[in-house]
């Protein structure tokens, strides 16, 4: 079977890959086999919307030197974009997205992944914003200024949202962006879902019934998912995925947690967030972006073709339409 469109109709959306940390602008438009992505394994197997973040490690560097690399992740996404020949195009507009894909171009969202690079300064999320950012992924691993990350609230208190954490939500808000909880403690997202216009999204997230790690969502969150109707972007880390060796996760171990999830929540709750380029490994029979069609060509005949499409693309095209109203 050749890969590409679901059923050969639907597109494919990808809530979060680490194109822009991982690649030159000349190795992702030309192709690389050293890495999970490039444009035109996209483009072959059928992705048409994809999130592409901008990261910089809190690990090494301070607030002026995140900064800087943010900044400079922009001007490579510029430049891809200049080297695409018009295959592919930042996006903002929903509608901008249905015309893309009649015409095979890649529309991408950027994404802000962690505030810690913009120390206390909205005004600096606003400069990003008006760069292009889309979605705000509240804090990474590390908790910052605006909110309490998963991983630290495991270890310690977890103090949601700050006030200036509240403060941002009204400008995100304002300006109409998604914001993402993929790396927020439980709390943060709640005090989100309190007080925001939307509900947050997970972009690129686990689920704690298969693996109980904090990074993976709870079932009062994915409760909370269902009941706002907002999504949760699959992440196809392995360790995120199960406790079992990688040779034992496959696609399959993906299909069977899609399905659970459907029949325990709704279909309409899930979507793909690959985390591709910020992840080591992928399950043990994928290489890349190449096989993702084979998750949803597993999933046909055991959902709906309108689920499976769903999944695929309908379920976040239909969330970024009502955050952008």
């Amino acid at each position: 079977m050749k890969r590409g469109f679901i059923s050969g109709s639907s597109p494919i959306a990808d809530l979060h890959m680490d194109v822009l940390y991982a690649h030159t602008p000349e190795s992702f438009v030309k192709g690389s086999s050293r890495h999970q992505t490039d444009l035109p394994r996209m483009l072959t197997s059928g992705v048409r919307l994809a999130v592409f973040s901008l990261f910089a490690s809190p690990r090494s560097g301070n607030r002026s030197t995140w900064l800087e690399e943010i900044r400079n992740q922009i001007e490579k996404f510029k430049r891809i974009v200049t080297l695409s020949d018009g295959k592919v195009a930042l996006i903002r507009d929903p509608a901008n997205v249905r015309q893309n894909i009649e015409k095979g171009i890649l529309s991408v969202m950027l994404e802000i992944e962690g505030l810690h690079p913009v120390g206390y300064s909205l005004y600096d999320v606003e400069l990003l914003i008006d760069e292009g950012v889309s979605v705000v992924t509240v804090c990474w691993n590390n908790s910052n200024r605006f909110a309490t990350s998963a991983v630290d609230a495991a270890s310690g208190e977890d103090r949601g949202l700050s006030p200036l954490g509240r403060e941002l939500v009204r400008i995100l808000d304002e300006r109409r962006i998604i914001i993402d909880c993929s790396h927020a403690s439980d709390a943060t997202f709640f005090d989100i879902l309190d007080i925001s216009d939307k509900p947050p999204v997970l972009s690129h997230s686990g689920v704690r019934h298969f693996r109980n790690i904090p990074r993976n969502a709870s079932d009062e969150v994915l409760s909370a998912i269902e009941s706002t109707g907002s999504v949760i972007g699959i992440n196809l880390c392995p360790s995120f995925l199960s406790r079992r060796a990688r040779k034992h996760i496959t696609v399959q171990t993906v299909v069977e947690q899609i399905l659970y999830l459907s029949e325990r929540f709704s279909p309409d709750i899930l979507a793909l967030g690959s985390d591709l380029e910020g992840i080591r490994y992928l399950p043990s029979d994928m290489k890349g972006v190449e096989d993702i069609p084979l998750i949803f060509e597993r999933l046909s005949g055991k959902m709906s073709e309108e689920a499976v499409s769903g999944v695929a693309f309908d379920n976040f095209f239909r969330f970024f339409t009502s955050v952008r109203e």
